[in-house]
C-alpha cells in the first residue's frame, strides 16, 4: 500500500504552530531574564536607592549623592575660560580666580568691582527692575503653597555675570546655612527663630544703611525637582521674616513703613559648587549663620579647617553638601534711581 503525501495545508498549520511556539517560550525567556537586558552595558554598576530624607554621607557613597531618589555621581567641575565668570566654577588651567570673580592670567592686573563699575550699576538695575515686576512676595508665594515654576525661577535667578558682579563688589554678604530638607512646610519653633534672629543682629547696621537688599536662596538636588523649588522659596521666606525682625526691631507696626528694597530669588540648584569656589565667593569674610549659635561655630570651625586643607576626603564632601543649601544676602550701599522698600 502507497503511503499517501502530506497535506500542504496540514504541513503549514503545523509550522505555523512551532513558530508560534518559539515566539511564545522567547517571550517568556525575555520576561524572566529582564533584569539582564537592563543591565548597565557600560560596566557601571547599578545606583543604589536612597531617601532624600536622610542626610547623603549616611547612605550614599564618598564622592556621590542622592538625586531623583538614586546615590548618583558628582557632577563634572565647570571650567571657567579667561575673561568667564568664576563665581561658581573653577578657572580652566593657567587661569586665575580675581577679584572681580573673572578668570585672568596669573600676572594680570585686577581689581574688584565697585558701585561706580557698569557691570555693578547694570546688574543691580536689572535685578530691581525684576523685583518690581514680581507679582506677589516670596512670602505669599510660600504661604500659598505656590511659587513659581522651575523656568521661572531660573529666570529670575540672575546665575550668571550678573550675581558674579555683585559678590565680587559688596564684602557685607553674610551666608545663612540651612539643615537637609529644612525648614519644613511646618516651620520653626520660635526658640529657633529667635536664636537666629540674635544671629542677624550682628548685620543690623549694614542691613538698614543698605538702598537694597538682595536674597538669593538654592536648594541642593537632593529629592524630587518640585520639592526642592519649594525648600528654596520656603528658605527664602525665612530669611525675608529674620531680616523683617532686624530691619524694624523696636518698631511699633505703624512706624514699619520704609527701609530697604528686598529682592529675593531663588532655584533648586543644578549642581554642587566646588567647596573652594563655594568658600571663596559665597561664604564671604562673615561668619556663617546656622539654625543655632552653637551650630554656626562649629560650622565655622570646618570653614576655617578648608581653608588650612586639614579635611579628610569625606569630611569635605559632607561639608561642601552642607554649605550649598544656603541663602546669600547681599546688603547694597550704591544709591538706587527711584527704589522703594515694600
Amino acid at each position: 500500500m502507497t503511503a499517501t503525501p502530506a497535506d500542504p495545508i496540514l504541513r503549514a498549520l503545523r509550522l505555523l504552530t512551532l513558530l508560534v511556539g518559539a515566539m511564545v517560550l522567547l517571550a517568556v525567556y525575555v520576561v524572566l531574564c529582564e533584569p539582564i537586558f537592563t543591565t548597565p552595558t557600560d560596566g557601571e554598576p547599578e545606583r543604589p536607592t536612597c531617601d532624600p530624607a536622610v542626610p547623603d554621607e549616611l547612605q550614599c557613597a564618598p564622592g556621590t549623592w542622592c538625586v531623583h531618589e538614586q546615590c548618583t555621581p558628582r557632577e563634572a567641575l565647570c571650567q571657567a575660560q579667561r575673561g568667564e565668570q568664576c563665581h561658581d566654577c573653577d578657572c580652566a588651567v593657567g587661569l586665575r580666580c580675581a577679584e572681580d570673580l573673572r578668570c585672568h592670567l596669573e600676572d594680570e592686573a585686577t581689581a574688584a568691582p565697585t558701585c561706580a563699575d557698569p557691570a555693578v550699576r547694570d546688574a543691580i538695575e536689572r535685578l530691581t527692575r525684576d523685583c518690581r515686576a514680581r507679582k506677589r512676595s516670596v512670602q505669599q508665594q510660600a504661604e500659598a503653597d505656590a511659587g513659581c515654576s522651575p523656568d521661572e525661577w531660573r529666570q529670575l535667578l540672575a546665575d550668571n555675570a550678573e550675581i558674579g558682579d555683585l559678590l565680587a563688589a559688596f564684602p557685607d554678604r553674610f551666608a545663612v546655612y540651612f539643615p537637609v530638607n529644612e525648614p519644613r512646610r511646618s516651620g520653626w519653633s520660635a526658640t529657633r527663630l529667635a536664636d537666629m534672629t540674635r544671629q542677624f543682629a550682628v548685620h543690623a547696621e549694614s542691613l538698614r544703611r543698605a538702598s537694597a537688599i538682595l536674597v538669593i536662596g538654592r536648594a541642593t538636588p537632593d529629592g524630587l525637582p518640585d520639592e526642592d523649588t519649594q525648600l528654596a522659596v520656603r528658605r527664602l521666606n525665612t530669611v525675608e521674616r529674620l531680616l523683617d525682625q532686624v530691619l524694624h526691631a523696636g518698631k511699633k507696626p505703624s512706624e514699619r513703613g520704609g527701609g530697604p528694597m528686598l529682592a529675593s530669588w531663588g532655584a533648586r540648584g543644578e549642581r554642587s559648587i566646588p567647596l573652594a569656589t563655594f568658600i571663596r565667593n559665597f561664604a564671604g569674610t562673615h561668619p556663617p549663620i546656622t539654625t543655632h549659635a552653637a551650630g554656626s561655630d562649629r560650622l565655622a570651625a570646618s570653614i576655617a579647617r578648608a581653608r588650612r586643607d586639614e579635611l579628610t576626603p569625606s569630611e569635605r564632601d559632607a561639608l561642601e553638601k552642607s554649605l550649598n543649601r544656603v541663602t546669600v544676602v547681599i546688603p547694597i550701599h550704591c544709591p538706587l534711581t527711584g527704589a522703594s522698600g515694600r
